[in-house]
């Protein structure tokens, strides 16, 4: 009946559908664990036993041939879900509120870069700033403040050298 529909008797689909979607199922099934997944693969295979029935080799076993392109959709099935999942898994993890998230981010980057860049400077000014940060208040006196002041200087070079 493959051979009929190849040619182009449209009637022989019905013959090989009937014959055929029993096994198919029971292949996807095998291969998916959903059964609306291996039903939907196993349509997508028949859409394709239709339509490609003229690339259908007479020689070869009917069978095996719709078996092949049962696998086929299986597995492309398989490999669509497998994305899906994965995007909606990085979807799930952004929580965005009017771009909250993105300044969240931002903040972040920019704390990181911070700490990278007092590393590099002078420890006297690391520990001037640092004390700022922690909200040290064990000297508050002009000398501190002047300190401060030269150390946040030389920061904003620092940052303007590596960053812009």
């Amino acid at each position: 009946m493959m051979a009929k529909l190849k040619q182009g008797d449209r009637t022989a689909f019905d013959y090989v559908y009937k014959n055929s979607w029993p096994p198919c199922l029971s292949l996807a099934k095998s291969f998916l664990s959903k059964e609306e997944d291996a039903q939907d693969a196993a349509q997508a295979a028949f859409l394709k036993v239709f339509s490609r029935a003229s690339q259908f080799d007479p020689e070869k076993d009917a069978l095996t041939w719709v078996f092949a392109l049962v696998v086929y959709e299986c597995k492309t099935l398989h490999r669509k879900k497998q994305r899906l999942r994965e995007s909606h898994t990085d979807l799930e993890s952004i929580d965005d509120h009017d771009g909250e998230m993105e300044l969240k981010l931002i903040e972040k980057k920019m704390r990181l870069q911070a700490r990278e860049l007092i590393k590099d400077l002078k420890p006297m000014d690391q520990e001037v700033i640092l004390k700022v940060i922690n909200e040290e208040e064990s000297q508050k006196g002009a000398l501190f403040r002047k300190r401060l002041e030269r150390a946040i200087k030389r920061f904003k070079q620092a940052w303007e050298k590596r960053y812009g």
